[in-house]
């Protein structure tokens, strides 16, 4: 009779028995891994939602940064804005490739759903590569690139003329539409920057800057020259990879203790699986006496 044999006949000897142990192992062990795959699901998932920007340093009106980039990527409307004229700085610092301007700004209609208005440039498709047009990217006042969701949620189609959501008596026509990014951007409205300036009265007005860097790891310089210009003191620059390394540090923090908690569950586990060998064995101790006196092998 082999190990194994021996291990399964002791198992069905006490089967309430084996199957505590058993679900308690399971337990700790499924605790464990749970812990482990938020750590890596957090960080992944705003790491994602850092990259959609495709941008490597936001500039913002002084406030929160943490702020400000949660409003750059998820829509809301903003409590200051910056003045058109710092993009001529931005662009005029070394290591800068592609610096787009954004207004945006959030109403809500009669049922209280919210509709996100984004003023952009062209510029904005050096930044968004992953983006995926089907249509004519807006060139005129008046004409939208809409996300799928909003398409999907209004019944829009290329080419249609269409009353804006939550804005009073005002329209546009329907150009384009963005394929599903499985984010924040499928629930956006883009139209041209000076239309949405003139449609929001912010004349020469700006929400905020997204910068890419020709080289990223040129990071810090670019930014410290960016805190360093004119208008440094006017706005505030905030590096996305500081902001995820930011987080990160807090996730860690909270994990040190999630760890805890698995550590002690793990112990948990052992001492129930070695009071079960224990019981075992001091159950068995004549029987196994017998055995060896009879030959069996340890």
């Amino acid at each position: 009779m082999t190990w194994i044999q021996l291990s399964l006949k002791e198992w069905q000897r006490r089967p309430s028995r084996t199957g505590v142990t058993t679900s308690g192992v399971a337990i700790a062990i499924a605790t464990l891994f749970s812990l482990l795959a938020f750590q890596r699901g957090y960080r992944d998932g705003v790491r994602n939602e850092l990259d959609r920007l495709g941008a490597h340093v936001l500039v913002v009106p002084k406030g929160c940064p943490y702020d400000a980039a949660s409003m750059a990527l998820h829509g809301a409307s903003w409590p200051c804005y910056l003045k058109e004229q710092y993009l001529q700085e931005v662009r005029g610092v070394t290591g800068v490739a592609t610096a787009a301007t954004v207004f945006m700004t959030a109403v809500y209609d009669a049922d209280a759903n919210q509709a996100v208005y984004v003023g952009v440039e062209t510029n904005i498709l050096g930044l968004k590569r992953a983006w995926r047009i089907e249509g004519k990217f807006p060139e005129r006042d008046g004409e939208l690139l809409v996300g799928s969701e909003v398409a999907r949620r209004f019944r829009w189609g290329i080419g249609e003329p269409v009353r804006l959501p939550g804005l009073r008596d005002q329209s546009g026509i329907v150009t384009a539409i963005l394929a599903p990014t499985h984010g924040a951007d499928d629930t956006f409205i883009q139209l041209r920057l000076s239309d949405a300036q003139r449609r929001f009265q912010h004349t020469n007005e700006l929400t905020h800057i997204l910068v890419r860097l020709a080289d990223p790891d040129d990071l810090d310089n670019a930014v410290h020259q960016l805190r360093g210009c004119d208008a440094g003191l006017a706005m505030n620059v905030v590096p996305l990879a500081h902001v995820f390394h930011t987080i990160q540090s807090l996730v860690n923090s909270t994990r040190l203790l999630l760890d805890c908690i698995a550590l002690v569950a793990l112990f948990v586990a052992g001492a129930g699986v070695s009071n079960t060998i224990l019981m075992a064995v001091a159950e068995r101790v004549r029987e196994i006496g017998v055995l060896r006196a009879i030959g069996a092998s340890r």
